[in-house]
């Protein structure tokens, strides 16, 4: 007589954090495979941006309401933060971070504001002079908060100027030809040569332009370095 014998085979228990490595025939730790390559698109993002705060020192002077040589006197004799030392020999121009100016702007404030003051006969300030400077340090944290609001990109906004106004321009160009295919075709050639005349004298007085290229360009004491 068989009897029939049944066994029942169980595996071993695992768990989700079980990260010992297989083994290969000789008990050797198999190869993992290589990690995934990141994404650098942020990165990217961010250099743009990094790129779009590079100003001269007369754009810098323009967009924090200085003086050009007052910023000058900043990163030649203070220790303002830039990013290109000018050379005039080299025909290089300051180049800075607008961004980081701004924030030496505050980080200097906040100093001036502390700074010194009354002493008592220990050598302490006093207590009125002590809240004194904490509330100048307070206004100069605060303004320089809101200057930094107003701090915009120059380049894109250069950009968004000199789309629109090509925009404006080439629909203007067309506006004579318009004008004189309403009128009746003995009169079409004077009226077009009198449109044309007079949207291109107003074109002339249009600034525009130059100020773009103005600020585009470096100016040329921005590479005078004494």
């Amino acid at each position: 007589m068989v009897t029939a014998i049944y066994m029942e085979f169980r595996p071993m228990p695992t768990t989700e954090d079980d990260n010992t490595p297989l083994l290969n025939k000789r008990g050797k730790p198999r190869k993992s495979s290589a990690p995934p390559i990141e994404d650098d698109t942020q990165g990217a993002t961010k250099r743009e941006v990094n790129k779009a705060r590079v100003v001269s020192l007369q754009q810098c002077a323009i967009m924090l309401g200085y003086d050009r040589n007052t910023v000058e006197k900043w990163v030649k004799f203070e220790d303002c933060p830039y990013i290109t030392k000018a050379d005039r020999d080299r025909g290089v121009a300051w180049e800075l971070d607008l961004a980081a100016v701004v924030r030496w702007l505050q980080d200097r404030a906040v100093r001036n504001a502390t700074g010194g003051g009354d002493e008592d006969g220990d050598g302490k300030p006093t207590a009125a002079k002590k809240r004194k400077e904490d509330a100048q340090a307070i206004v100069a944290e605060l303004e320089a908060a809101d200057m930094l609001r107003m701090v915009v990109p120059l380049q894109p906004v250069l950009d968004r100027i000199e789309r629109d106004y090509n925009e404006i321009k080439k629909r203007l160009m067309t506006l004579s030809a318009a004008i004189a295919g309403r009128m009746d075709a003995s009169i079409q050639r004077v009226v077009k040569e009198i449109a044309d005349e007079q949207v291109r004298a107003m074109l002339a007085k249009l600034k525009v332009e130059d100020v773009i290229k103005a600020a585009q360009a470096p100016s040329s004491e921005d590479t005078d370095e004494d």
